[in-house]
């Protein structure tokens, strides 16, 4: 029975572990202040764009690249997609 246990919380830590990383790698993040989206003017969006649901996606990686940003202690406020590597006209902003 005990080794059972073990066995379970051994197979559940590794799967947490594994998800988060999963999470981490598979999330949008901002780019280094060298990167070619962040010095070139950004495409419009098209009709295409929205009705395909790749506007929809950039936004999501916006609001998670914003919810991670954490330096010092500040948070950000606003986020452009050439931000996370997206040369696109898209921004959001967040009031908390």
């Amino acid at each position: 029975m005990k080794s059972c246990m073990v066995l379970y919380l051994l197979i559940y830590w590794t799967l947490l572990l594994f998800s988060r990383i999963f999470y981490v790698l598979l999330m949008a993040k901002l780019v280094p202040e060298n990167h070619p989206a962040l010095h070139t003017m950004a495409e419009e969006v098209t009709p295409e764009e929205f009705a395909d649901g790749t506007v929809a996606k950039i936004v999501k990686d916006l609001r998670a690249a914003i919810k991670t940003y954490d330096v010092d202690g500040y948070a950000a406020v606003a986020i452009a997609a050439p931000q996370i590597g997206v040369s696109k006209r898209i921004f959001i902003t967040q009031d908390e």
